[in-house]
């Protein structure tokens, strides 16, 4: 993994934890929700970046 997967990952890691912070915290839905679809486009995200990095991964073997 190059740097810059590392700290655009951490990134979304720390923008998922404020997410779920917000959406703890929301007096209204419309936080809620926000906060819930934000932690999960993280996580997904991140889940991206590792599976990109595998790929490189599988593709530099063959």
């Amino acid at each position: 993994m190059q740097a810059s997967d590392w700290i655009v990952g951490l990134m979304m890691a720390l923008f998922g934890l404020l997410g779920l912070v917000m959406a703890a915290n929301a007096y209204d839905d419309a936080f809620y929700l926000f906060g819930l679809s934000l932690a999960a486009f993280a996580l997904i995200f991140d889940f991206g970046l590792v599976k990109a990095h595998f790929d490189r991964t599988d593709a530099s073997h063959e």
